[in-house]
């Protein structure tokens, strides 16, 4: 059988099937629960949170000002 000049016999290497007892698969949901769940401090006092996460984000955006200076919005605290 002959091969044109764009396709060439590659070696292909086939992952779909693992041997048992390697490693254990994780479970990705939790990850991303936990990681979630981090990010927004559902769970700590407004006053008491670090700056990660969500108060993070909105302390690096707020206070916004208008253009003229007349106007402002501060951030105080986010409640879930």
């Amino acid at each position: 059988m002959g091969y044109s000049f764009t396709e060439k016999k590659r070696l292909r290497k086939s992952f779909s099937k693992r041997p048992e007892g390697v490693l254990p698969i994780p479970y990705l949901l939790s990850t991303q629960i936990e990681s979630y769940r981090k990010f927004l401090q559902a769970d700590a006092n407004p006053d008491g949170r670090i700056e990660k996460g969500l108060q993070a984000a909105f302390k690096s955006v707020f206070p916004i000002e208008s253009f003229n200076g007349s106007a402002a919005l501060e951030f105080v605290s986010y409640r879930l």
